[in-house]
């Protein structure tokens, strides 16, 4: 698992990029991803989530379906970082339409459904993202 400052640096500027095109910090892009894959490339769970932020084929269908095909297949997100990143941060953004940014962070863990019906549901994955961005947050205001 890489450490907060080596997945700054190593993605830091496609999280940037990716948080940018969707409003979405980047230091949250990096923490969920931090959660996720723990900054990993390739990643694929037992799950069958993809890339650092560990899409699903949900996600990668609906964006694809939203975003007039500007988003890649999952072997691009397999094989590209940047798409993995624009996914998972386009979906958050969709989340974030629904939902308050806590609640968004754990319909990125647990799905909209379960978010919705069960409030404690994904909340252990609330506090680990919570916990990573604080660090990429203190990394961000170390070297500005």
């Amino acid at each position: 698992m890489l450490t907060y400052y080596q997945m700054s640096k190593i993605w830091g500027i496609i999280a940037t990029q990716a948080g940018h095109k969707y409003g979405i910090s980047p230091s949250l892009i990096l923490a969920i991803s931090k959660t996720e894959s723990g900054g990993e490339y390739p990643y694929v769970s037992k799950d069958n989530r993809y890339g650092l932020m560990g899409v699903t084929e949900e996600m990668i269908q609906d964006s694809q379906k939203n975003t007039d095909g500007e988003i890649e297949d999952i072997n691009a997100i397999y094989l590209q970082p940047y798409y993995g990143f624009k996914v998972g941060a386009w979906w958050f953004q969709q989340l974030l339409a629904m939902f308050s940014e806590d609640d968004a962070i754990r319909a990125y863990s647990v799905g909209i459904q379960l978010a919705k019906t069960k409030i404690d549901t994904g909340i252990k994955y609330l506090h680990q993202v919570r916990k990573h961005e604080t660090e990429f947050k203190k990394l961000e205001t170390q070297h500005k």
